[in-house]
């Protein structure tokens, strides 16, 4: 009988060391984690220096979700708080073994909806919504970074290896085109009254300007004002190899986005050849759609053959080629 006492006592202490090994290998214990892109679990290569990469993001969303993770759920809500960490950029930046140098992303391109959080009791992890506003973003001259980190955590550890992502975004390999010397060559249509001195004209979607649009002519029309294709075409000034193109839909609203959409070129204004036939998408934000092959042309044309409304009319807040 003590031998088998013994035995089942051998046993316990080696499950209880199974079970102690198991949780070691969590780093520092119990800690917190924040994590890009969000998770339920804990990862711990999800987040830090040594998985800088996986924080590389790009303007086609306009909602950044990390979390903020821990290895075990806790017995009581946890209250985790997060911000901008102006130390890790400034750290990132001086190492001379990082090649690639960022700007600290303005404030005007995000902001932290939900810098406090809550990991309720019998959970593991909550998620914070970083907004991004991507049609502010020029990414033309630098790359951008935005390193969040957790700042506190109600007493509970943190993982100081891991409690900071660094979201960032590449310059731009093909950077768009200034526009400052195209000419407007044509178009199909514009409205030049009815939507204000500001408003309305063609020459609006090369001015730089995301509040300002061409629409197309609505008041007292012409009969090929009143029905798709509505098209505008530009002089660059020069030869100019473009990769693709850009669109940024009329700004505060959402009636008449164009949908399908044709891009033409020529090196004469007068014989066009199409480059690519487009569908955009009914967003807010810029859309960037890659042109191949590529090719070396002075003269643009955008002809907007359908709308998401199937209306007769349509707008447009910019556009650009790169």
């Amino acid at each position: 009988m003590k031998k088998i006492l013994m035995i089942i006592c051998g046993a316990i202490i080696f499950l209880n060391s199974c079970k102690k090994a198991v949780n070691d290998t969590v780093p520092g214990g119990n800690t917190l984690l924040l994590a890009y892109p969000a998770g339920t679990n804990y990862n711990t290569l999800s987040s830090g220096l040594n998985y800088f990469d996986n924080g590389l993001m790009n303007l086609d969303k306009d909602t950044i979700l990390v979390s903020a993770n821990i290895a075990r759920p806790l017995s009581k809500d946890l209250v985790v708080t997060i911000a901008t960490d102006q130390t890790a950029f400034t750290n990132y930046n001086n190492n001379t073994a990082n090649h690639t140098k960022y700007t600290l992303m303005p404030q005007t391109y995000y902001s932290i909806v939900n810098n406090t959080a809550t990991i309720t009791a019998g959970q593991t992890a909550v998620v914070f919504k970083i907004a991004i506003n991507a049609s502010q973003f020029d990414i033309s001259q630098t790359g951008y970074m935005l390193p969040v980190t957790i700042t506190n955590a109600a007493g509970q550890s943190i993982n100081n290896n891991m409690k900071t992502v660094y979201l960032h975004i590449e310059k731009d390999p093909f950077p768009p085109y200034p526009r400052n010397n195209w000419l407007v060559t044509g178009f199909s249509s514009q409205e030049a009254v009815g939507e204000g001195p500001n408003n309305g004209h063609v020459i609006q979607v090369i001015d730089n300007d995301p509040s300002t649009f061409w629409h197309s002519q609505w008041m007292n029309p012409p009969l090929s004002a009143t029905t798709p294709p509505h098209w505008f075409s530009f002089d660059m000034a020069a030869q100019n190899v473009i990769h693709g193109v850009m669109f940024l839909t009329t700004q505060g609203r959402s009636d008449h986005r164009p949908k399908d959409v044709n891009i033409s070129v020529s090196n004469d204004g007068g014989a066009w050849t199409t480059a690519a036939n487009i569908t955009l998408e009914s967003v807010a934000t810029w859309q960037k759609i890659p042109i191949t092959p590529t090719q070396a042309v002075r003269y643009l044309k955008v002809t907007i053959n359908t709308t998401y409304d199937s209306q007769a009319y349509t707008n447009l807040a910019e556009f650009k080629a790169y």
